[in-house]
């Protein structure tokens, strides 16, 4: 889904897919 955030929806994309791929490396 799209979230309506300050810095934009692409923005709020990049930093959970950072955060998603940082866990998969821990992981």
């Amino acid at each position: 889904g799209t979230v309506t955030t300050p810095d934009g929806p692409a923005v709020y994309m990049v930093q959970t897919r950072q955060a998603f791929e940082r866990t998969r490396s821990d992981a």
